[in-house]
C-alpha cells in the first residue's frame, strides 16, 4: 500500500490572518478554541453575552463583541462590527450558542420547556446564519460550523 504524501492539509483549515468568528466564544470550549484560533494566527473575533464574559473572559488577544444570539438587532449589531473591524469579509464562523433546561427523564420534562429550548437554539442559528452568511460569501470559501453539545440535552 503506497501513501500518498503529497496532499497539502494546510488547505484545510483558514488561511494565516483569517477573520474568524466565535460566538459562544467564553464558554469551556469556546476558550479552547479562541486559544486554537489566536495560536494559528487568526483574527479572532468572539461574541458572546457581556455577564458570560464577566465570568470568563475570552483570550485578551481576541476582539470580544457583547451580543446576545436570540436577539435579532443584537446579532446584526454584532456582524456589522465584524464587518467593520475586517474587510468587510469573514472566512468562518464557528457557533458554538446553545442552552437548555436541566438535566432531566424526558417523562419528567413538560412540552413547554421542550419547546422553549428548541426555540432558542434554532433561533440563535438562524440569526447567525442570516447576518454571518453574508459576510462569510465575500470571502469566496467560508465556512460555517454549528455545533451543539449533548450538556444541553
Amino acid at each position: 500500500m503506497t501513501i500518498n504524501n503529497s496532499f497539502d492539509f494546510s488547505r484545510l483549515g483558514p488561511i494565516k490572518g483569517a477573520n474568524v468568528v466565535v460566538s459562544g466564544g467564553c464558554g469551556g470550549i469556546g476558550t479552547e478554541i479562541t486559544r486554537a484560533c489566536i495560536e494559528t494566527n487568526l483574527n479572532t473575533f468572539v461574541l458572546d453575552l457581556k455577564d458570560t464574559y464577566n465570568l470568563k473572559p475570552c483570550p485578551k488577544e481576541a476582539k470580544f463583541i457583547d451580543f446576545n444570539a436570540h436577539e435579532e438587532l443584537s446579532v446584526e449589531k454584532a456582524f456589522n462590527t465584524v464587518s467593520g473591524l475586517t474587510d468587510g469579509k469573514i472566512h468562518a464562523i464557528i457557533n458554538l450558542v446553545g442552552s437548555g433546561n436541566p438535566p432531566a427523564p424526558i417523562t419528567e420534562l413538560n412540552v413547554s420547556s421542550f419547546d422553549e429550548v428548541i426555540s432558542r437554539n434554532l433561533r440563535s442559528a438562524f440569526l447567525i446564519s442570516k447576518y454571518g452568511i453574508p459576510l462569510l460569501k465575500k470571502s469566496k470559501s467560508g465556512s460555517l460550523i454549528h455545533t451543539s453539545s449533548g450538556v444541553a440535552a
